[in-house]
């Protein structure tokens, strides 16, 4: 349930400036600051749900966790965007593998990172409350 409640709200983070900017209907504006902006808020929502993950669960279960997570929210998202392109030829499998692993690597590096800072905080924690001998 954590892992669907993950990958759900990780698409919706992605799609919802997309949806925005595709009803603004200007075609004349320039994508890149909606792609740079989309990117912001997937790497910073996946490292600071990793990060509150490494303080509840642990490093190996948040890493897991976010694994799984980025891996299927990455091919779903470069499948949604290999869709959105409108008079383009359709891309062929391996551009859209290649481009998923990509997207995987981009939001997978963020969560481990944000992951290893919660485990320190969490063995840091645990640590403090042992009684002196």
């Amino acid at each position: 349930m954590t892992i669907l409640l993950r990958f759900l709200i990780l698409i919706v983070v992605c799609t919802i400036p997309v949806a925005a900017y595709a009803m603004m209907g200007d075609s004349s504006t320039d994508a890149l600051g909606m792609v740079a902006m989309v990117a912001l808020l997937a790497v910073t929502t996946t490292g600071v749900w990793s990060l509150v993950d490494g303080v509840r669960i642990g490093f190996r279960s948040a890493v897991t966790t976010w694994l799984i997570v980025v891996a299927a929210a990455s091919v779903l998202l470069t499948i949604l965007a290999s869709r959105v392109d409108g008079g383009e030829p359709a891309p062929m499998v391996s551009d859209l593998l290649l481009s998923a692993v990509k997207l995987a690597t981009v939001l997978f590096v963020p969560a481990v990172i944000g992951s290893a800072i919660g485990a320190a905080i969490r063995a840091n924690r645990t640590r403090s409350h042992v009684p002196a001998a």
